[in-house]
């Protein structure tokens, strides 16, 4: 255990964005030693430890949960008495029933439950929270999102859990903007949510695309699309009533004021006044790593998580129950 105000982590999952955390983790001054489960003991890492025996991740002082997502709650059960910390990729359940068993848990446990939601932590959700805290913006009315490439048609795709997977793209993707959404807009309950999902390459059995709307019971209207199934597309569009912000995967930008006229006194698109070059694939790498640091600082000082943070996590999966 926490020797010299190091830690030692153990991680489920070796593969792919395991593997992410596994290097971001070794690379960690905060972190002393690492040691990985597989069923198969297979590791794509050859610097790292990996062992078939799930209980000897019990001795760490902190757990990363990284192995599909069907499986996350699975795994958060064999962790019941477990005392020390647990990183949970999102999503942390995929069903209702597995809702309920976790608020069941005693909150001793839960309020040592991270939901690893890091685009929180990337410049775009800092430029987004400061326009709607501001006074610039004006007051929301739209918000649309659109995050979409072509992993469909990759040869991998097929045979990976996310081709079968029951939500698809949904509980990948589409959970990390209805987590983004209810944090920005203090959402406690999405109510109805109308959900729409499509296997448009017609390979695997899973939803590739889902577009998630808010359906005209919010105050703000929204949109959310995420797909496997098309050509790179990242753009984020949120109009307000005196502002426009609009980020296109490199460049965001505000445009202001509304009153802006042509010569014949006719509204003609604002011009920009900010713009910032922000790298959606730079940003979500940063987000990953300063949300790897919060959890681990947290875990250093022996901090808990506030119950909002669970409650919130659990919120962006209700819409596909």
């Amino acid at each position: 255990m926490n020797t010299l105000g190091k830690l030692s982590v153990g991680v489920v999952g070796t593969r792919n964005h395991a593997g992410r955390l596994i290097t971001l983790l070794g690379n960690s001054q905060k972190v002393s030693s690492l040691i990985a489960f597989h069923p198969e003991a297979v590791s794509e890492n050859s610097e790292i430890c990996v062992t078939r025996n799930i209980d000897e991740l019990t001795e760490c002082d902190a757990i990363v949960i990284a192995s599909p997502t069907t499986t996350h709650f699975h795994y958060i059960k064999k962790f019941r008495d477990y005392s020390g910390y647990l990183f949970v990729e999102k999503p942390v359940v995929a069903s209702s029933k597995e809702e309920i068993a976790l608020l069941e848990m005693p909150n001793h446990f839960k309020s040592r439950l991270y939901v690893n939601y890091n685009f929180l932590f990337s410049d775009i959700y800092a430029e987004l929270k400061n326009l709607v805290q501001s006074s610039r913006l004006g007051k929301p009315v739209y918000l649309g999102i659109e995050s979409c490439h072509g992993l469909a048609f990759k040869s991998s795709y097929k045979d990976s859990w996310r081709s079968s997977s029951r939500y698809g793209v949904g509980e990948v993707v589409s959970v990390h903007f209805l987590n983004m959404i209810s944090q920005l807009f203090d959402i406690d309950d999405f109510e109805i949510l109308k959900v729409s999902g499509f296997n448009n390459s017609g390979i695997g059995n899973a939803f590739d695309t889902v577009v998630v709307s808010s359906n005209g019971n919010l105050n703000l209207e929204f949109s959310v699309l995420c797909s496997y199934a098309t050509p790179y597309n990242f753009n984020i569009k949120l109009i307000g009533t005196n502002a426009i912000l609009h980020y296109d995967g490199t460049r965001l930008c505000i445009d202001e004021p509304r009153d802006t006229f042509d010569s014949a006194g006719r509204f003609v698109s604002p011009p920009t006044v900010y713009e910032k070059v922000i790298h959606h694939s730079e940003a979500w790498r940063e987000s990953l790593s300063s949300s790897v640091n919060y959890f681990l600082d947290k875990v250093l000082n022996r901090d808990h998580f506030c119950e909002s943070h669970l409650r919130r996590a659990l919120l962006a999966m209700k819409p596909f129950y």
